[in-house]
């Protein structure tokens, strides 16, 4: 029992791929923090409440 949790312990196949998935995890949330962002400056709101810089 204890040679398979040993066994275990070393096995780091699957290392790569968490890697990527928290990669991809964080690229999605820098990307959709920056779409609403930008859809808060733009919004056509913006030029009534003066918030962003109220593109014409």
């Amino acid at each position: 029992m204890t040679q398979l949790i040993k066994a275990f312990a070393k096995d780091e196949s699957g290392v790569a791929g968490i890697q990527y998935g928290l990669f991809v995890a964080l690229i999605a949330l820098v990307t959709a923090a920056c779409v609403t962002g930008l859809g808060i400056i733009f919004s056509p709101s913006a030029r009534v409440t003066g918030v962003g810089i109220g593109v014409e």
